[in-house]
């Protein structure tokens, strides 16, 4: 996906919508062709991870729904161009992967520690 620059407010905007979600700033076809804006190709958002979700899956799966809607949440702000909506959405659903992580983590040591008590 190519994403452009409104020249309003600097946000990002996804070349295929004509209208800033941020600012409201119109983008004219004919503006956009003929002018010099450098394009960002960005081909998939860079703020999160699937392995994470799908690790999350596999350790402690009630957290990993929260961080699967999350994801989705991230991948539909970065298709709309918005940059700093996808890194939020983004930063949470990683966050809930971890924590699922980390409470598999303590419940295995919870586990050894009753069984090494038996």
């Amino acid at each position: 996906m190519v994403a452009r620059k409104c020249p309003e407010c600097e946000g990002l905007v996804a070349s295929t919508i004509n209208v800033c979600p941020h600012c409201g700033y119109r983008f004219s076809v004919e503006a956009y062709c003929v002018s010099n804006q450098p394009t960002i190709n960005y081909s998939e958002n860079p703020n999160v991870s699937l392995a994470y979700v799908v690790c999350a899956f596999i350790l402690f799966w009630p957290f990993a729904v929260v961080s699967l809607l999350y994801y989705i949440k991230s991948n539909s702000r970065w298709r709309v161009g918005d940059e700093a909506g996808a890194k939020y959405y983004g930063s949470i659903s990683i966050l809930w992967a971890r924590i699922a992580l980390w409470l598999n983590i303590a419940c295995l040591l919870v586990l050894i520690f009753v069984l090494a008590l038996l």
